[in-house]
């Protein structure tokens, strides 16, 4: 839910330029492994390369410096995690090349060897009774729901109506939907499948790394620091011991779940939509349309790519085909799911987002759980739950057949949740 991201800014704002939303504060940025590239020789041209860096991943030429082309066209990714020379050389030991193909080359998609997940078109065929057969679905219930659900800013309610918390309306849509793809012939896992955390840390337990956070923020900020004990300082530290908590490490621990464990064909990431309150101080239901969108990895910042572990995670979901697999699968979703929905279309600007696609539906976005996931990851944003309709339909819950909502007869939103979330699937995987 994109409000929440200006509330929890502003509680941390003496993090502000130090944290974005691709990587929020955390322990040490994980180290890249330049070797998980080396299978990716030779599996793009070099246009292929400048059109997916143009015109998704590094908008307006961010890369610059850090991801070149050399005179022979090799892709020269700078290793290093300090800024790279104004006038690169490539005679030095501080890149990693990966060969491309001449422009032109027709060749086969990037070989299977090194990735878990299958494309479509290496899956067995399609039946008309099993359009998803084969199909491997890891759901992604977003944040955590249950006794976290305030501490992550996703619960609010009105007149002592029950909460309304996205971690647990995810969960219960992914629950409901999860029998309804078996049934199609896929294969279902769920990433998160109770109310609560996969990690095992707590935010007492990442109180250190937090204070050690806060305080080289604070040095480097100068100025007189707050000695320990003194309320502002130990408010600043428990919110950002919290933020590392729900925002990085729950993050990590589903990312290591995905990719070692569950090692699935797609990842869908279930959420809800909301928008910022008109008066943060005096929450009151908004009065606007419902609406939709889909994000894949995309639109790094220039910040973003100066991490050494967000451009490897880029140039892997390039070089793999990962990225062009989850494009076309939120495509065809995007497709499917929009006369069910009836929602218009919600989205971004650069530099948070860029729009994908043509129809407004899908943008790509550098979220952590769109690049960690090293799968095609498709992360779904419907309906605003804090609008005067959404909310009526959440607080409405289950029920048979349909109901009016400004005239309109709709099921109920977890129904119609899955009803969306199939007809995109099938859209895509019965094609084959």
């Amino acid at each position: 839910m994109r409000r929440f991201a200006a509330i929890l800014f502003s509680l941390l704002g003496l993090l502000a330029g130090a944290c974005a939303h691709s990587h929020p504060p955390s322990y040490s940025a994980p180290v890249a492994d330049w070797t998980r590239l080396q299978p990716w020789s030779n599996s793009l041209t070099v246009d292929e390369w400048h059109a997916a860096l143009e015109s998704r991943f590094a908008p307006n030429g961010v890369a610059k410096g850090y991801l070149e082309f050399t005179p022979d066209n090799r892709l020269a990714i700078w290793e290093q995690s300090g800024p790279p020379p104004e006038t690169p050389t490539f005679t030095t030991l501080d890149y990693t090349y990966i060969p491309t193909l001449p422009s032109g080359t027709l060749h086969p998609a990037p070989s299977a060897v090194a990735r878990y997940w299958r494309t479509r078109a290496e899956m067995s065929p399609a039946t008309p009774d099993q359009p998803l057969a084969g199909l491997h679905i890891a759901l992604d219930p977003g944040h955590l729901g249950g006794e976290w659900g305030p501490m992550e800013g996703r619960s609010f309610s009105f007149n002592g109506d029950p909460p309304v918390q996205e971690g647990d309306l995810a969960l219960h849509t992914a629950q409901l939907l999860a029998p309804r793809l078996e049934a199609l012939g896929a294969t279902v896992t769920f990433v998160r499948d109770r109310p609560g955390p996969v990690t095992t840390d707590r935010p007492e337990t990442l109180r250190p790394q937090a204070e050690a956070q806060w305080l080289a923020t604070a040095t480097a900020k100068g100025g007189p620091i707050p000695p320990p004990g003194d309320p502002a300082r130990e408010a600043a530290i428990k919110r950002l011991s919290e933020t590392m908590f729900y925002g990085v490490s729950e993050i990590t621990a589903r990312a290591r779940r995905v990719n070692d464990l569950l090692k699935p064909d797609l990842v869908l990431c279930m959420h809800l939509d909301a928008v910022d309150w008109p008066d943060p101080q005096h929450h009151a239901l908004v009065d606007m349309p419902e609406h939709f969108h889909l994000m894949v990895n995309g639109a790094y910042s220039s910040t973003e790519i100066a991490r050494p572990d967000e451009r490897e995670a880029l140039v892997e979901r390039i070089a793999s085909g990962c990225d062009q697999e989850e494009l076309a699968v939120a495509r065809a979703m995007a497709e499917g799911t929009v006369p069910i929905f009836g929602q218009k279309a919600s989205g971004y600007s650069l530099p948070t987002g860029v729009a994908l696609g043509g129809n407004g539906y899908v943008w790509g976005r550098n979220l952590m759980a769109t690049r960690v996931y090293h799968c095609p990851v498709v992360f779904l944003e419907p309906y605003v739950a804090n609008s005067v309709e959404g909310y009526a339909r959440i607080q409405a819950g289950e029920y048979p057949g349909t109901r009016d909502f400004n005239g309109i007869p709709r099921k109920n939103i977890f129904v119609e949740y899955g009803d969306a979330v199939v007809a995109g699937l099938v859209d895509y995987y019965g094609k084959r």
